[in-house]
């Protein structure tokens, strides 16, 4: 199942210097929007030291935080957990009502 907004996507910012800490975060936020059908995109803020971020953005709205690796530890499963979890709550808002299909599959996901 795929979602019908075609214009959602998950974006990873992260800095030049980060870049080699990023493949946690970049699998664990590929998978995801593999599952979800949407689009994925990685972000270079070309700033020093800037944390590691996941945003959800539907259409031309304001991206939505969903993640934030600010010590750069985090581990895949942890990531992987946390934007599952993030999305699922993202799904009961009327805003973001193409996320509700996903409920179930989000839920299975463990």
């Amino acid at each position: 199942m795929r979602m019908e907004k075609a214009s959602a996507r998950l974006l990873v910012y992260t800095s030049k210097s980060h870049c080699g800490s990023l493949r946690s975060v970049n699998v664990a936020t590929e998978r995801i929007a593999s599952m979800l059908g949407i689009g994925y995109e990685v972000v270079n803020l070309g700033r020093e030291n800037a944390p590691t971020c996941v945003y959800y953005q539907e259409g031309e709205g304001e991206a939505i935080p969903i993640f934030c690796d600010k010590d750069r530890r985090s581990k895949f499963d942890e990531i992987y957990t946390h934007l599952r979890n993030m999305i699922f709550v993202l799904s009961f808002h009327p805003k973001h009502s193409g996320l509700r299909q996903f409920r179930s599959q989000l839920m299975a996901l463990s």
